[in-house]
């Protein structure tokens, strides 16, 4: 029945043209379908793990260093030892979610070794483990937050790559993006800000940037990017006909605009 889900919403977003996706109407079957996939998920659980395990594991977090390499691969290390326990340290919850995601916030693609995973087959790892096991809508929105960041850190060669070879999963994203944005400014505006911390113990009620401000941001990055380039028309006009009409005056739109138009 999941899989069943999950092919549903792909061809979902695959037929949905940029007309469709600018209506209202557009965004709340999206959502409605989004729904049924989500609650298709198995909700995850965890145990905790050893005290002398852990332990260890908080001093090699304690003494990563902010290269991206090193971090890639201690938590791609960390991800294979956890399994199915679950730690806290500084705040930051470990498990085999959240961790997946520091791999993906920490990809190395600039002088990358040969033994660290190629972009495009980790991209849809990645991508594949989002649909199989995403179970709400605040983790679907940090997950597809963090994907555009991956998409706008590639390098070049990178990024032609992942373009290349896994533009139908850039195009889902690109949708959802839009889908996820909209029903948070719409339903949820002031929950946008705690959505970043959903791998943490803390919540966040207030931030001093507009509510938009978090999704615009991804966007604006992307639309700069590497990947940006690889980004067909098409596409790209979904994304300029949701946010022109609603946030004109944002800078972060008007970047967007200058890079993205015909």
């Amino acid at each position: 029945m999941r899989k069943f889900l999950v092919v549903g919403l792909l061809i979902f977003f695959i037929t949905a043209n940029v007309q469709v996706i600018a209506s209202d109407t557009f965004y709340d079957k999206m959502i409605s379908t989004i729904d049924e996939w989500l609650k298709s998920n198995n909700q995850a659980s965890f145990t905790s793990a050893d005290d002398m395990q852990v332990f260890k594991w908080r001093v090699g977090i304690e003494t990563l260093g902010y290269d991206s390499l090193e971090r890639f691969t201690f938590y791609s290390k960390l991800l294979k030892e956890i399994d199915n326990k679950e730690f806290t340290y500084n705040y930051i919850v470990y498990n085999n979610r959240s961790i997946r995601i520091f791999m993906l916030e920490n990809y190395p693609s600039y002088d990358r070794p040969e033994e660290i995973q190629a972009p495009d087959s980790f991209f849809v790892e990645m991508y594949d483990w989002y649909k199989e096991n995403t179970t709400s809508k605040r983790e679907q929105a940090y997950w597809l937050v963090e994907f555009v960041y991956f998409l706008s850190n590639l390098s070049s060669d990178d990024a032609a790559l992942v373009a290349n070879s896994c533009y139908s999963q850039i195009q889902d994203i690109l949708k959802q993006y839009i889908a996820i944005m909209d029903y948070y400014l719409v339903n949820e505006p002031g929950e946008i800000p705690s959505i970043e911390n959903i791998y943490t113990s803390l919540y966040t009620i207030f931030s001093s940037k507009p509510n938009e401000y978090y999704f615009l941001k991804g966007l604006s990055t992307l639309s700069s990017s590497n990947i940006g380039k690889f980004i067909k028309q098409e596409d790209r006009d979904i994304v300029l006909n949701y946010i022109l009409p609603k946030f004109m005056d944002s800078e972060e739109v008007i970047r967007i605009y200058a890079r993205w138009s015909d």
